[in-house]
């Protein structure tokens, strides 16, 4: 069975994105456009702009290998757990780059759209 992602962060929220992830939803993101709608998220559109960030994060092979064994929920819960807790950091850092009147700076927004992925081994 194929797993879909998750929408999240506060820029998730603002956007009306929720439940699972679409692809046109996404690549909607991807095209600065605000999903359902041909609305520019960002006054700026470059080129070459970088439209997003690719997180990857794993459990050691050993944890994966218990997992595969077991399917102990527990386990899986504080992995989930400690994932919100190092998103909700990032997202607490996240900046943009502010041009006006002057020299660049970055700004602190604290927010971010962000879509999680699950993968697990298959057969699980």
């Amino acid at each position: 069975m194929r797993e879909c992602g998750t929408w999240a962060g506060k820029g998730a929220e603002r956007l009306g994105l929720a439940g699972q992830v679409r692809r046109e939803d996404f690549m909607a993101l991807v095209n600065n456009k605000a999903p359902g709608t041909d609305q520019r998220i960002t006054v700026r559109l470059k080129e070459d702009r970088r439209t997003g960030y690719d997180f990857c994060f794993a459990v050691p092979k050993s944890v994966s290998l218990y997992l595969a064994e077991t399917g102990d929920k527990a386990v899986e819960q504080m992995i989930l757990e400690a994932f919100n807790e190092t998103m909700t950091d990032v997202e607490a850092r996240m900046e943009t780059r502010v041009r006006i009147g002057g020299p660049d700076r970055d700004r602190t927004t604290g927010n971010m759209v962000y879509a999680s992925f699950i993968h697990r081994p298959a057969g699980l």
